[in-house]
């Protein structure tokens, strides 16, 4: 899972950026 507090942070890493929109659309 996407440990970033910061978007910006998740943006910089790719693989954290994936898993971070993916558990968006779990939430939604």
């Amino acid at each position: 899972m996407c440990q970033c507090s910061n978007f910006m942070l998740c943006h910089r890493l790719y693989e954290c950026k994936r898993l971070y929109f993916r558990g968006i659309k779990k939430l939604k």
